[in-house]
């Protein structure tokens, strides 16, 4: 998942929002929790392949922390809406490390079958869930200051309204939320 969660940290910093991708492997992901309450971050997200062994078998799951709900949620609108993807589950887990210990809110989030999706649809799925993590960081009035800025023109851009419109929005939501 190299790829994903290198396209979301290009995608988040291109927007403005700092963030931390961490890649080492952590099967029991003990690391990765303590290290994401060490920085004090605003969320976590683990990033996972399917197994699935084929693309008519994929369909992948999300699944969140009960803060993490929210989070997942905003994901899931430019995931399923937007970019008119499919998802298997979009689901509350209180049982798996990851999210029980976590101090902020935090999602698993499938994507991308092992060996079966090409690196630019690899590339997509990263620019979809930082473009998802975007809109949440300025809906929960956590950096409202935010605006979506999309790849390159000569990227594969989403479904649904173009950037222009997509950045019109962003910029008008932000502005409510300042005067509010």
């Amino acid at each position: 998942m190299r790829v994903t969660c290198d396209a979301i940290g290009r995608a988040l910093q291109r927007c403005g929002e700092p963030c931390e991708v961490e890649q080492e492997p952590d099967p029991d992901y003990v690391k990765s929790v303590a290290r994401a309450n060490a920085l004090g971050a605003s969320y976590a997200v683990e990033v996972h392949q399917d197994v699935a062994t084929s693309k008519d078998d994929a369909g992948f799951g999300c699944y969140a922390s009960d803060e993490g709900l929210h989070l997942s949620r905003a994901i899931g609108h430019i995931w399923y809406v937007e970019a008119r993807l499919s998802q298997r589950a979009h689901q509350k887990r209180d049982d798996l490390y990851f999210l029980k210990h976590t101090a902020m809110p935090a999602i698993v989030w499938e994507c991308g079958s092992v060996g079966q999706d090409p690196e630019e649809e690899l590339v997509q799925y990263g620019e979809i869930i930082a473009h998802g993590i975007v809109d949440w960081l300025v809906q929960t009035k956590r950096a409202p200051w935010l605006v979506w800025v999309p790849p390159a023109a000569s990227a594969p851009q989403l479904a649904g309204p173009s950037a222009a419109d997509r950045i019109a929005r962003m910029k008008a939501l932000a502005r409510q939320i300042l005067e509010a």
